[in-house]
């Protein structure tokens, strides 16, 4: 998913978003 990522759960926010 996300590589790296400064802030994670941004990140899964985001992923969660798109599901």
């Amino acid at each position: 998913a996300c590589a790296a990522s400064r802030e994670v759960a941004d990140c899964l926010a985001l992923i969660l978003a798109t599901m």
